[in-house]
């Protein structure tokens, strides 16, 4: 399930967190029922920290127009003796490199004395710390860093992640990798995309990397690239470098999680459906994500044309093309078999119904569906998912097939 394998640390995203965040949705609805302490904590604050960093240009064959690309991270020959940089083991002093005070920054080859980037100089928190004073000249296109931090010890019953204050607007940050202890956490090769203001930029510190922070002390490195805009899909338009990069660790208190309020989940968490994916357009940066999701509210509507006890038979890609004889096998379905019962459940608290809708709780999905008879058998077309904003103009989900018990 979604919800348990992001509290348990078994996700990763490069958006760690905010709205569609299964978690951080139901610790909003306790608050809004008047149970604080669930929100997302300052656990290691580096904006400001210690660095030992090196900042170079890759070596000519692998050196790009400024105006040839959007993101420039990319795959880049390391200075020599520094192949390791990332390493627990590797010596900073002895490679040459400086030490400095994050945030690193760099705005047409000095420290900017302004935001930049659409930052404001609201961009202070507590979504985008991007507007904050830059400590550190960041002189080159690429910009690695490193440190050795003591941290707290990590908490059961809790949840934790690494944040990148590169700026959380359309088209902010160059594209980074993340390690801890020598180990990759993360790796976001482009700028941030549509619908990414205000949303958290960084990764989950996953179960994998739990011992490392058990352990006290951890070794987090950085490699990150200047860029030449500030735009999600539109290329360069002045040869002006610019980047700025500072890290924190966050913690939170994982909201309690029984059946109960994972089905109560269904009227707080805004859903994607169908009608949402009808609005989005991968072309179109400035599109909301959040317009158009469906918003359950908590009333059931009675369908006696979906209770029972159903089982799959197939997939089609239209209603038309079914063929009860031939069935076409549903590839990695979401369902097998479902009884619709009383009042919208189901034997599995994950799925709740009302009307024509099938909410799916693991992925916040609302499905339509749509009953048939057809040769004198029952049959159910639900929506099989899968919404999400790069599909292109005009995608629909395939249709799950489900015959009565």
């Amino acid at each position: 399930m979604k919800l348990r394998a992001l509290a348990a640390g078994e996700t990763q995203a490069e958006r760690p967190g905010g709205n569609g965040d299964p978690v951080d949705e139901l610790a909003g609805l306790y608050a809004r029922a008047g149970q604080d302490g669930f929100g997302w904590k300052m656990y290691l604050d580096l904006r400001n920290a210690g660095w030992d960093y090196h900042s170079f240009d890759p070596v000519a064959s692998e050196q790009i127009p400024w105006d040839s690309v959007i993101s420039r991270y990319r795959e880049v020959t390391l200075p020599a003796g520094m192949e390791q940089w990332h390493a627990p083991g590797f010596d900073p002093a002895k490679a040459g490199w400086k030490t400095g005070k994050s945030p690193f920054g760099q705005y047409n080859g000095k420290v900017p004395d302004r935001p930049f980037m659409k930052c404001t100089e609201a961009c202070v928190g507590p979504t985008c710390y991007a507007a904050t004073k830059i400590n550190t000249l960041w002189e080159k296109e690429v910009l690695l860093m490193r440190g050795n931090f003591d941290v707290p010890a990590i908490r059961d019953g809790h949840r934790y992640r690494i944040m990148v204050n590169d700026g959380n607007h359309p088209g902010a940050g160059g594209g980074h990798i993340i390690y801890i202890n020598g180990k990759p956490l993360i790796e976001t090769k482009t700028c941030a995309g549509r619908g990414s203001s205000d949303q958290p930029k960084g990764a989950f510190i996953t179960k994998e990397f739990f011992d490392d922070f058990r352990a006290g002390k951890v070794t987090i490195a950085v490699k990150t690239f200047i860029r030449y805009n500030d735009k999600f899909l539109a290329g360069p338009t002045e040869q002006i470098p610019q980047g700025r990069i500072s890290l924190h660790i966050e913690e939170m208190r994982l909201p309690p999680m029984g059946d109960d309020l994972v089905a109560k989940s269904a009227a707080a968490v805004p859903m994607l459906s169908s009608d949402w994916q009808a609005l989005q357009d991968p072309e179109i940066a400035e599109i909301d994500p959040e317009v158009g999701k469906f918003r359950w509210d908590g009333k059931f509507v009675q369908n006696p044309t979906l209770s029972g006890s159903w089982k799959l038979v197939g997939e089609v890609a239209e209603i038309a093309e079914f063929d009860p004889e031939k069935p076409r096998k549903a590839r990695n379905p979401l369902l097998s078999a479902l009884t619709f019962g009383e009042d919208g459940k189901t034997a599995d608290p994950y799925w709740q119904w009302s009307g024509d809708l099938l909410m799916d709780l693991t992925r916040y999905q609302a499905l339509r569906v749509e009953p048939h008879s057809i040769g004198g058998q029952d049959y159910l077309f639900i929506e099989a998912g899968g919404f999400g904003s790069r599909n292109k103009p005009g995608w629909k989900p395939l249709l799950l097939v489900m015959a009565r018990e």
